[in-house]
């Protein structure tokens, strides 16, 4: 199944620096559980998608056990200093549109 296969990739030879996720607000559950592995893992996770600018939404989601950040805006010119931040576990509330 797809988790089983995120969690093979997550702990392969090739370990990650940051987990990056686009979605949208019917996959709550399997992002919990992809946050919470990433968390065992030591690994940041970034959740994002054009749900995350409503305050109810960031209200449900930002509570998520393992969730670095919840990215709720158009972060595209800043997404590389976004993921190197996260990948130094430095934090990221500075970016504008990214909640955390």
């Amino acid at each position: 199944d797809t988790f089983k296969s995120f969690q093979q990739c997550l702990h392969a030879d090739a370990p990650y620096d940051v987990v990056l996720v686009s979605t949208y607000l019917m996959y709550y559950e399997l992002c919990a559980s992809i946050c919470e592995e990433c968390s065992r893992a030591s690994v940041p996770v970034l959740v994002g998608g054009s749900y995350f600018s409503q305050p109810e939404v960031i209200n449900e989601w930002i509570r998520m056990p393992g969730l670095t950040a919840l990215i709720g805006g158009e972060v595209e010119p800043d997404l590389a200093e976004i993921v190197r931040s996260a990948a130094a576990h430095e934090t990221l509330g500075q970016y504008e549109g990214v909640f955390v």
